[in-house]
This record gives C-alpha cells, sequence and structure tokens, in this order.
C-alpha cells in the first residue's frame, strides 16, 4: 500500500530552568538513549508503527546571549501529529529525562503537549503570510516516498521466501529459465500475497516508464521546454513578484495623476518592468554579498572528528545519519535567495527533472530536511543516508553541486560562490572542510530498518510488484529475466549484453577452433505428420539441436565443438515469418529490411553489388546455414554427425565448404626478405594448408599470403580487448547486435512480430522478448501496461556470407610483371629498385595498405616491421589526417584505406572518423579449402551488421568497387573486389610518389563471387520460438 510520509519537527529553547545545564549535559542524556537507538528506545519507536528515522540534538546557541534548542527531528508514515501523538505514547517516558533538563517537565503527561507546542512544519516558499505561517523555512526530502514502515516489512518478508524458493529450484536444476522460475515462486507465495493489505500492483513512483520525464531531461537537458515547465510551476513565487510590482506601479501612477480604470490599466506593463527591477537589485543585492564572504578553509577538529566518526558506521548498520548546523549571514537578501534555492529546488521534483526519490542521480538518501531554526540565523540540515560520508559528500559535490551551493552558500564561510548556484561545492576539498567544521556528533537515532539500504527496499518494492503482476511476467521473458535479477545485482541495464542470448560466433573468430565448415540446407518438400505446422519436420530438428545443447551461445565457447545457426529470408518465410518478410503489399510496422527479404540473389542487390549473374549456390535456396567449428580433427568428426541427421529428415545440402585457420609463417616471411628468396609468394596451389593449432595465438594468414584480422572494431561489452575503450576502433554493440544502441545513441530497426501464430503451433507472445522501449530497465515498472509487440530481432544479427575464389597465381604473376616494370625505372619511388622480391613485396602491400606481416604502411612505409600481427593490432590507432593525408604511405586506392578510411575522405571534419565507424563490418571469415583440405581456394567471407544496406552493402558499393573512391579515376579495390559483369577494360593503380605519381595500368583483379548470401543469426529465445510446438519448454524449464 503506498503511503506518504511526512517529517516531523520539533525544535524546544532551553527554558529558564535549564540554564544551570549546558548542551554538553544535554547532550551526555540524550546519548543514553544510544545511537544506534538502545533496545527500549528503538522498541517504543517500532510499536508507533509509523517512524522509519529519528533523531535527538541539543543545539548550541548562534551566539552568547542566544538560548539553545533541543531538536527532535522524524521522519513518519502519515500525518505529522499523529505521528507526534504516537511517539509520545510510547517513547514519552523516555523521553522525559532530556525534557525535563531543558524544559523543566516532570510528568510524562506533560511531554505531548511540550512537543505540540514547539513543533513546526517546513515550508520552502519566498513569500509568506507573516505572523500567520508558524511553518520553518526549509525543504524536506524523501527517498522512498509510498513505501510505508509495514508495507517495507511486509516486502522483506515475501522476499525472503522467494529467495529461499530459489535457491531450493536452482539446486534441483540449473536449467531454469527466469519464466518458470517465476511460476514456481509465484505459486508459492499465494497465500503470502492474499495477505497484503493492498493486493494492487502498487504504481512505485521510482519506476521507470517510457514517459518519464527524467528520462527526457537527461537526454536534453534544459531547453526552452524545460525553462517553460519551471516557470510554469514557479507561480507561487512570480505572481506575488508581479503583485509587488503592480502595487508600486499604481502608487506610482497615483502619484503622477492618473485615476480610474486608466491608472489600473497604466500599471500592468510598468509592474513587469519594476518587478525586473526587483530581479536586478536581488541579483545585485547577492553578488555583493557573495564578493563580502570570506570562505573559512579550516581542517576540522581531530578531537570532533573522531567524536563524529564514533557515531558513524556502526557494526551491522547500514544507514548513517549526519546533522549539520550553519549561520546564515547577516544581509537582507539571504532571507530571499535561501527559500528562493528551496523554491528551485522544489520545482526541480515537482516537474520531474529528478527521479522521484532521487537528488540529480543521487538514489542512498533515505530522507533529509534542511531548517531554520525558529527565530535564530541557524541553518540546520538532517540526512539519513547509505554508506560512508565520504562518498556521500562526494556524490554532492560530483552530482548536484548546484544544489548543495544554492542552499550553503547562504551560510558564512562557504567556499566562494557566484550568483547562488555556481563553483561553491565544485571545490570539493574546501566543500568537505567546512561540511566537517560544521557538522556535531549526533548523540541519539533511530533507524527502523539498519539493515536494509534504500536500493534493497527499492529492489523489495519491485520483486512483490511482479509478483503482484503474476499474468504478465510469466507470459514475458523480458519481465521475467529482470524480476530474476533483482535478486542478485538490478535489471540489466539497456546497455548490458545479455551474453547468454549471443550467438558464440558474434564474440570472436573462434581462433581456438581452427577447424570448420559452413554446410548450406534446404528445408525440402513441406509436410503435415498431423502438426498445424508445414515444416514440422525442420522444427522438430531444430529443436533437437536445442535440447541436446549443441547450439553455443555466449562468450564462453565450449573448448571442442561449437554450432552457430543462420537462417535466409526465404528459411524464416518457410518457417512462419511469411508476413513479416512479405515482398508485396503495405508491410508490417517494423519488419524485417528490404536489403534483407529481397536476398543478395536478388536482381537488385545483385547490380548494387557488382555480383555475377550465376552462382554455384545462394539464399534463393538456401534456407539455413550450420556454422560449425572444432578444437581438432577429431572434434571435428560431429559435423558429419550433425549434417547426417538433418538429412535423415528431409533437409538437403546444397553446399558445404571447409574453411580453416592457418597462422602466419613470420620466421620463413622474415628470411626471404632477408635473402630476396620468391618463395614466400609461392602460389597456395603449391602450398600444404596446415591448420593452426588450437592453441596458437597469432593472427591467420589469407590465401594471397598476408595477415588477416588486424583491424576489427571493437566492441563495448565484448570480452577482453574487444571491450576495451578505443577512441578510433571503439563502437556500440548496436552497430552489430539487433536490440542495443548504436553509435549515435539509437536503436537499430529490429524485426517485431505483431500477431498471434497459434495456428502454426508458434508462440511470440511466451517465448519472444519485448522491444527496447519496453524492455525493463534498473526499475521496471511491472504494474504498467505490457508491450503487445515481440521483438524477434533481439541479441541477433544480419550474417553477409560470401564465398570468393582468389586466384593466387594469377596475382602473384601480375605482382611479378609489375615488379619487373618498375625495377626498369629508375624511379625515386621504389624503395628497393633493381631488388626483384622486395619490390614486389611493396607492391603488393601498396594495393594492401599493409605488408604480409601486417605492420601498416603508415609506420613502415619502405619494409616490414618483421613482428606478429598482434604487434600491428596494438599498433593501429592511426589517423590519416595527420599520418599520411596525401597517401603518399597507403595509397588513397589501398584495400585497408577502402574498407576503413577512418578520416581520410574529410580530413577537416570533426565527426569523420564517427561517419566511417557507421560503416564498420564485424568480420568472422576464414579462408575456404579444397576438398581434401590440403590447398586454400579462396577466402569464406563472413561479417556481421545491424543495417545491411549501411554497412556491407554501402562499404562494398561506395568504397571497395567504386573506380572513383577518394577522387580517384578507374581504380576499384586492386586487391579483394571481386570481378563483376560490368568490369572495365582498363583498370589502374595509383602509388603517389613525391615528384609524380606512379601508375600501374592494366591492373586485373584476382577475386570470383562463387556464392553466398544474406542470412539471419538469431538470438537463443528467437531460436526457441523458431522450433515452435516441438520444443518441450516444460523438459527444458526454458519458459
Amino acid at each position: 500500500m503506498s503511503v506518504n510520509q511526512d517529517f516531523v519537527t520539533v525544535a524546544i529553547p532551553f527554558g529558564d530552568k535549564s540554564e544551570w545545564c549546558d548542551v554538553g549535559d544535554i547532550e551526555r542524556e540524550i546519548g543514553e538513549l544510544g545511537n544506534p537507538a538502545n533496545e527500549a528506545m528503538a522498541t517504543a519507536l517500532r510499536q508507533t508503527g509509523v517512524v522509519h528515522f529519528a533523531s535527538i540534538h541539543a543545539i548550541p546557541p548562534e551566539a552568547p546571549g542566544k538560548q539553545a534548542h533541543l531538536v527532535l527531528e522524524a521522519t513518519v508514515d502519515g500525518n505529522a501529529g499523529r505521528a507526534l501523538d504516537l511517539i509520545a505514547e510510547h517513547a514519552g517516558a523516555l523521553l522525559l529525562p532530556v525534557l525535563k533538563l531543558t524544559s523543566g517537565i516532570s510528568a510524562v503527561g506533560e511531554v505531548l503537549p511540550l512537543l505540540r507546542r514547539h513543533a513546526y512544519g517546513i515550508n520552502p516558499a519566498v513569500f509568506r503570510v507573516p505572523f500567520l505561517d508558524r511553518r520553518l523555512t526549509g525543504l524536506p526530502f524523501v527517498g522512498l516516498p509510498g513505501l510505508g514502515v509495514r508495507t517495507i516489512d511486509e516486502n522483506r518478508a515475501i522476499v525472503a521466501k522467494a529467495r529461499s524458493i530459489i535457491a531450493r529450484e536452482r539446486a534441483r536444476s540449473s536449467l531454469h529459465g527466469p519464466q518458470s522460475l517465476f511460476r514456481v515462486v509465484a505459486t508459492e507465495l499465494k497465500d503470502d500475497l492474499a495477505h497484503l493489505e493492498d493486493r494492487k500492483p502498487p504504481k512505485l513512483a521510482f519506476c521507470e516508464r517510457n514517459d518519464a520525464p527524467w528520462l527526457d531531461f537527461a537526454r536534453s537537458r534544459w531547453t526552452l521546454g524545460w525553462i517553460g515547465k519551471g516557470l510554469a510551476n514557479a507561480q507561487g513565487l512570480i505572481w506575488p513578484l508581479l503583485g509587488i510590482g503592480y502595487l508600486l506601479a499604481l502608487l506610482l501612477g497615483r502619484a503622477g495623476g492618473a485615476t480610474g480604470f486608466a491608472l489600473l490599466k497604466g500599471a500592468i506593463l510598468p509592474s513587469v518592468v519594476i518587478a525586473l527591477l526587483i530581479v536586478a537589485a536581488v541579483a545585485w543585492a547577492l553578488r555583493r554579498d557573495e564578493l563580502a564572504n570570506t570562505p573559512v578553509d579550516r581542517t576540522p577538529s581531530a578531537a570532533a572528528l573522531g567524536a563524529m566518526m564514533a557515531k558513524e558506521n556502526a557494526p551491522g548498520v547500514i544507514p548513517n545519519h549526519m546533522v549539520s548546523v550553519t549561520t546564515l549571514r547577516k544581509a537582507w537578501v539571504r532571507k530571499w535567495t535561501l527559500p528562493l534555492a528551496f523554491t528551485a529546488v522544489a520545482i526541480m521534483a515537482k516537474i520531474g527533472v529528478m527521479r522521484k526519490g532521487f537528488l540529480a542521480t543521487i538514489g542512498t538518501i533515505h530522507a533529509a530536511r534542511w531548517v531554520v531554526l525558529p527565530g535564530t540565523r541557524q541553518l540546520v540540515f538532517f540526512s539519513n543516508y547509505d554508506g560512508s560520508w565520504e562518498s556521500y559528500l562526494e556524490d554532492f559535490i560530483t552530482k548536484a553541486s548546484e544544489g548543495v551551493t544554492a542552499v550553503w552558500s547562504n551560510a558564512e564561510g562557504f567556499p566562494a560562490t557566484r550568483l547562488l548556484f555556481f563553483k561553491g561545492a565544485e571545490d570539493g576539498d574546501r566543500m568537505k572542510r567546512y561540511a566537517r567544521c560544521s557538522m556535531r556528533p549526533t548523540p541519539f537515532w533511530f533507524a527502523a530498518h539498519p539493515d536494509l539500504s534504500t536500493t534493497a527496499m527499492r529492489k523489495h518494492a519491485l520483486i512483490v510488484s511482479g509478483l503482484l503482476c503474476k499474468d504478465r511476467l510469466e507470459a514475458n521473458p523480458s519481465d521475467a529475466e529482470a524480476w530474476l535479477d533483482l535478486f542478485g545485482s538490478i535489471p540489466r541495464p539497456d546497455y548490458g549484453l545479455q551474453y547468454e542470448e549471443i550467438q558464440t560466433l558474434m564474440f570472436g573468430g573462434l581462433k581456438r577452433h581452427p577447424h570448420s565448415r559452413v554446410v548450406a540446407l534446404n528445408f525440402g518438400e513441406p509436410r503435415r505428420e498431423g502438426s498445424a505446422h508445414p515444416y514440422a519436420h525442420v522444427q522438430k530438428w531444430l529443436a533437437g539441436l536445442i535440447a541436446e545443447d549443441l547450439v553455443s551461445f555466449g562468450d564462453k565457447p565450449p573448448q571442442d565443438f561449437v554450432c552457430n545457426i543462420a537462417f535466409s529470408a526465404a528459411g524464416l518465410r518457410l518457417l512462419g515469418l511469411d508476413k513479416e518478410l512479405a515482398l508485396e503489399g503495405p508491410g508490417t510496422p517494423q519488419a524485417f529490411p528490404p536489403a534483407f527479404s529481397l536476398g543478395m540473389a536478388h536482381a537488385s542487390r545483385k547490380r548494387a553489388l557488382g555480383d555475377p549473374e550465376q552462382l554455384e549456390w545462394c539464399d534463393d535456396d538456401t534456407h539455413i546455414v550450420l556454422l560449425l567449428y572444432a578444437k581438432d580433427e577429431v572434434a571435428a568428426q560431429k559435423f558429419a554427425q550433425i549434417v547426417s541427421d538433418a538429412a535423415a529428415i528431409g533437409i538437403t545440402e546444397k553446399a558445404s565448404i571447409r574453411t580453416g585457420l592457418k597462422a602466419f609463417d613470420l620466421e620463413r616471411f622474415k628470411e626471404a626478405w632477408r635473402t630476396s628468396d620468391d618463395s614466400v609468394s609461392k602460389p597456395a596451389e603449391g602450398a600444404e594448408f596446415v591448420h593452426a593449432t588450437s592453441s596458437n595465438d597469432d593472427l591467420s594468414e589469407e590465401p594471397f599470403g598476408f595477415v588477416d584480422g588486424v583491424s576489427q572494431p571493437l566492441v563495448r561489452g565484448f570480452p577482453g580487448r574487444h571491450g576495451a575503450p578505443d577512441p578510433v576502433h571503439g563502437v556500440e554493440p548496436g552497430e552489430f547486435i539487433l536490440g542495443y544502441t548504436d553509435n549515435r545513441g539509437y536503436y537499430p530497426p529490429s524485426p517485431l512480430v505483431e500477431r498471434p501464430m497459434q495456428d502454426l503451433g508458434m508462440c511470440p507472445q511466451l517465448l519472444l522478448p519485448s522491444p527496447p522501449p519496453d524492455q525493463p530497465t534498473q526499475y521496471p515498472d511491472f504494474a504498467d501496461q505490457g508491450a503487445r509487440a515481440r521483438d524477434f530481432g533481439r541479441n541477433g544479427s544480419y550474417l553477409v556470407i560470401r564465398q570468393l575464389a582468389q586466384d593466387v597465381d594469377g596475382f602473384r604473376r601480375q605482382l611479378d610483371e609489375k615488379a619487373h616494370e618498375i625495377c626498369k625505372q629508375p624511379d625515386v619511388i621504389n624503395p628497393h629498385n633493381g631488388n626483384i622480391h622486395r619490390t614486389r613485396e611493396w607492391i603488393a602491400a601498396k594495393m594492401l595498405g599493409r605488408w604480409r606481416d601486417g605492420s601498416a604502411l603508415i609506420d613502415n612505409p619502405f619494409h616490414p616491421a618483421m613482428k606478429s600481427g598482434v604487434d600491428a593490432m596494438r599498433k593501429n590507432d592511426f589517423l590519416y589526417k595527420d599520418a599520411d593525408p596525401q597517401g603518399l604511405r597507403c595509397p588513397f586506392g589501398a584495400h585497408v584505406r577502402r574498407t576503413f578510411p577512418r578520416d581520410s575522405l574529410a580530413p577537416t571534419e570533426p565527426v569523420e572518423l564517427s561517419v566511417s565507424n557507421r560503416h564498420r563490418l564485424l568480420r568472422r571469415g576464414r579462408p575456404y579449402l579444397d576438398n581434401d583440405g590440403d590447398t586454400a581456394r579462396g577466402t569464406l567471407f563472413m561479417a556481421f551488421n545491424a543495417d545491411l544496406e549501411r554497412q556491407f552493402e554501402f562499404v562494398q558499393q561506395t568504397w571497395l568497387a567504386s573506380p572513383t573512391f577518394h577522387g580517384l579515376e578507374c581504380e576499384p579495390d586492386p586487391f579483394a573486389m571481386h570481378k563483376g559483369p560490368s568490369e572495365s577494360d582498363v583498370q589502374r593503380f595509383t602509388i603517389i610518389g613525391r615528384n609524380a605519381p606512379l601508375e600501374l595500368c592494366p591492373v586485373q583483379r584476382y577475386v570470383t563471387l562463387k556464392g553466398g548470401g544474406y542470412f539471419f543469426l538469431p538470438g537463443r529465445h528467437a531460436l526457441w520460438f523458431l522450433a515452435g510446438a516441438a520444443l518441450d519448454t516444460d523438459r527444458l524449464h526454458m519458459s
């Protein structure tokens, strides 16, 4: 049940009969009650059922001759007056010894009248009715709005039972999915939930919703719209100010002889001017007083600091309490600026700049208040917060310095401030010293839940809210997962990768599994077999792979064998997503992109990519590809078994491509360079392909003889070095994986399923996650309306596969020819003139943009570094603007400069690097071999994309294949671009020199496209969904 919280503030001036008793004596008497509260006092306050926190302080007088105050403050449920009655009823006898010293009372019956006489409300307003408003100037803050003492207790008990049930079920089986586990807990706690006072799912104030204003503010900050909202909610400040201006304008008009309606009308515009003059006068007076303030930069007394720290961080107690007493400056303007600061903070909270229960983004405060003691200039701050005092103050300094400055800068000695809100607390060290010097030890303090943090209380409330929304969570894997996460840490944030939902190949090239094969399969003819689905035999096969845990997910691949699966558009249509992949009609609100729906074999894509008309295999009749990897030949024997199992139920093989990894032989390359031995570029047809071992850490070699995989995007959140921040190669997960934000902070379109599919035995509502706008966040709103659409694409990626045959012998012959031609010319461009071998290597390096060992021409323009590919990866953070703006080292037409131009295309444009990173590809290709596995025949190019058109097709069409890339003419990629039907007869490659360019013409291409297609690599839940009714969710505990 949601409960409003209120603040009890009692400020009792020491009476005449207490003059003989100083503040120290009173504090010692208060201390008898304990900090934390002794058993008797804690029991009494708990019996009230409404007190969250309470403390009692003896505040010394602000100056000699002034009165000291006894302050009792408490954070309570419901009305403060009623709570005060309960405190007096249950704890009056325990308070009497203290009150007897300060006020001279002697009977318990006198406690409540005394407390009532000196109880005050809190009012942050600038303009108040004199003599009628007894409230103290101040500002209260509640960190857990709506959560009463009883609710917190009930939630804790339910969560404890839920935790024990989860532990028991986990011990029975580790295969429990979030939905099945939630169902068990909700069923067993049904009676406990029925006994709750309010069984309606609570609308928790701190929950995140799509329309949450603080999320919008975090993105936009102070726009005109937000300023307008603030002014609209500042009417209590604006209208009185205009009213004063209007009255003054009337007086001036009357003095000028105006009367009647003319006087009333004529005063309107002057009133606005006068109000602005008042604001200017206040600002001037404020700035003048700020300059007059002398900041007090004093180290706190070691003894005083020790006394305070002795009261902090009690064993077993999570929250802490602090009290600070400062003296307001005497200037008249401070009577305006202090409540103005309180009003500004209150307005920001009201319009939703901050999440409910948070100050800025600080969520560790249970309850706090600022108050000015009656009849004094003493500003007192009380706070109940989690963690250490150091971390608490550091949060204020770094996250909410403007708010702290606005209030505390009204006090004497505060660090130098400008215009109330600026500087001040930004000076962190001086701010901490000032705060410590203003603090006093807390003699008595009570916390109703000393072992619970604000985070724990919020999580408990969310867990119970989820149990009360049983139907929604049972039917939504995203909500069930978020609910279960609350027991361990927090629900996965929107930027956190769901590793176990993403197929393993996304996270790396699997170099520990050098033996591999890609198998293209066709589903065969449809069958009914008593099932509603025409391809139930395919679903049964998929369900078998899932049941045997053969499809690998997560960033930690199995040691021996990895199997991943991707589907073509044709395959997904047959499995039931025909409407989402429809080529005709209006389409669905968010379906698959046209490039994928059409497929790579479609005439439009062939034209865009320059592909040949005929291919040996393509995505037209390939419905699924198996991506198989093994650590050795023994483990690779499993490939045949998986394919034969598919064939046994009518799934036919369209292509089977053997691939592998071969380590680059650096020592052989060094020796060949030293001796100018031509064998280093010996044709692959004549060189045996030796698989790298599973323990080899070197980069692989592609068929033309170069190190491959040097330059890859570094995806945030990927394990190892791939998760490290990098100013050049760092990209967001959403550039490759659907369901996450891209480099620009937006979610790439992901295919949604918005229709029931029970007629096919498929359950999108039960198995597919919610789309990003409806994904649960750190504070999920389970009570809100759930999403109707389901996200099929989440944790998946579009996979491009292209089988590229490489004529290694032809490529070598061309290098030989060009090397001999160049060596005949006394050209100063060639650093190895006369040496055929090294000249050939130099030409090859210019065409690729790197030497064979992977070293970049930017750092090694004349000869290779002769170091490993790993070293080349470490030295891959260069930019062309500064290192090679004219292409003197790495030609504009070189392969690596085309595939990732970095800042080369517009070097003076600050955002050019980010533009290039929008077109990155996550490559996972390998050399493919002949049937015997002895010789590399080419490269099986594989790359992941979130957007096929923006990434792969853009790179292929605009950068690789373009003969005009970077202002060139008749120069497509000379290294990796395949021969197309529209290829020009005359093609060249230009090497820029100091005086004149060296033009190699004609230049042929020695790559031919044999087959390939566009595929979709689904996430775990999408794969379960495709298996349909064949998936035994009960046996596998998946839902």
